[in-house]
């Protein structure tokens, strides 16, 4: 094995290792580390033409959160963070949006849903910083089913177009429109990431077989050398992510993920 495949392994495994204790701290998936990582990566070794980067390194880390998300879910669980009715409510518009996204994915232009995004969530970060929402008291903005359905939506329409698993919304969606305490909105977001990933996976690799261009080990969009390189380092630190989840405290939690949502929207606006 030559020097620069050494130089991506390295790199796969301290994405893995990032985007892990990511995934189980701030329930975010940890794409909003893997994909501009596997962007560098794939472009540095010059696998791909700049027109699939986009694509691939979305549809591998999608494939990366699957385990990752499994392993947080799991630790959020046995702290009784895990909300399974939200979970089930939210995951058919999840999984529809997943759909309609693959769909439409490839005739959009990567730019304007990058810029539109990244402004997105820097006002979501806004609100995650600087808006408490109150106790569950009096009517909410609109009922019940319809946030859980729009939660899982968003969720799903953004985990497909940008790797980001969807954890990234769903966690302030699920703290402003339905109250939910911030632990147990990054334990039910890391449970539905589980099934938006796996979905998204699968129409990864269906929508990009057969695409010329693609690296060796790819299954449409997904690239499987990648994956199994970072699979492991992200279940091991999503565990030691989920841990210290429960014992940071609930404002500063709140506080880091809204650090982290502004600094992926910053991101995004800029590529």
């Amino acid at each position: 094995m030559d020097a620069p495949h050494l130089v991506a392994i390295s790199a796969y495994l301290g994405a893995g290792v990032l985007a892990g204790l990511l995934a189980g701290l701030l329930g975010v998936g940890g794409g909003i580390v893997m994909v501009p990582l596997l962007l560098l990566i794939f472009d540095q070794l010059g696998y791909l033409n700049r027109d699939l980067l986009f694509h691939v390194a979305a549809g591998t880390s999608l494939a990366v959160i699957v385990p990752t998300a499994m392993s947080s879910t799991r630790t959020h669980a046995r702290y009784g963070n895990v909300l399974w009715p939200s979970v089930l409510a939210m995951a058919p518009g999840g999984l529809l949006a997943v759909h309609l996204s693959s769909l439409v994915a490839a005739r959009t232009s990567g730019g304007a849903l990058c810029t539109a995004f990244g402004v997105l969530l820097m006002l979501v970060s806004t609100q995650m910083l600087f808006f408490t929402p109150r106790p569950r008291a009096g009517p909410l903005p609109m009922p019940d089913w319809l946030s859980f359905f729009l939660t899982g939506a968003a969720a799903g329409a953004l985990s497909f177009f940008f790797g980001v698993g969807g954890g990234i919304v769903a966690v302030p969606m699920l703290v402003l429109l339905l109250r939910t305490p911030i632990h147990q909105a990054v334990g039910t977001s890391s449970a539905l990431i589980v099934f938006l990933a796996i979905y998204g996976t699968a129409r990864n690799g269906v929508i990009g077989r057969g695409v010329p261009g693609l690296p060796e080990f790819s299954w449409g969009y997904v690239n499987m050398l990648a994956a199994a390189c970072m699979m492991p380092a992200s279940i091991l630190m999503a565990r030691v992510g989920a841990h210290l989840a429960n014992r940071v405290d609930a404002i500063w939690l709140r506080r880091i993920f809204a650090v982290v949502v502004a600094l992926e929207g910053l991101r995004l606006a800029l590529t």
